[in-house]
């Protein structure tokens, strides 16, 4: 998928969940970490980032634990005010470091999940990629497409059920 459809379908889930609109902004910019660690490796060798494109950078594991020790490390009013308040941003004492790595990690792993219906990415080893299905051509008019329904769909059903 392309940077665009990552930022908007990561947006769209994450506020559907929170109802927080700077924490869904700090996941789908987030969603894009993946592909910006990977372009190092692109602006120093076309080929090799070929071949390694979704590996290293496409594992869940890493943003996997960073999510979840920083979500973990959230304190109950800070939750609290991040479901209930559309635009709570913590300060030092609520926990601002742990708000922004667990939405940054968040996104990451959106991005991943993103990926995995557009090719395979890795599950258990972080070279080899297993998981996932190409359902969805990056580029395409049905990337878009299904970007942007899954944006008016949450959209228009948040507005009716309450996730």
């Amino acid at each position: 998928m392309t940077w665009k459809s990552h930022k908007l379908i990561t947006f769209a889930v994450v506020w559907a969940f929170t109802h927080n609109f700077f924490y869904s902004i700090i996941a789908s910019l987030g969603s894009i970490i993946p592909d910006i660690l990977e372009s190092k490796i692109f602006l120093l060798d076309f080929q090799k980032w070929k071949h390694l494109h979704r590996t290293y950078f496409h594992w869940f594991i890493p943003y996997a634990i960073i999510f979840i020790v920083s979500f973990f490390s959230i304190n109950e009013k800070t939750l609290y005010l991040m479901k209930n308040d559309f635009l709570f941003f913590p300060n030092k004492e609520d926990g601002l470091n742990a708000f922004i790595f667990s939405a940054l990690s968040l996104g990451c792993l959106m991005h991943i999940l993103e990926d995995a219906i557009s090719g395979k990415v890795p599950f258990f080893h972080p070279r080899r990629k297993t998981f996932g299905i190409k359902l969805i051509r990056t580029k395409s008019f049905l990337e878009y497409l299904f970007a942007f329904g899954i944006a008016f769909l949450i959209f228009v059903f948040k507005h009716f059920i309450t996730f």
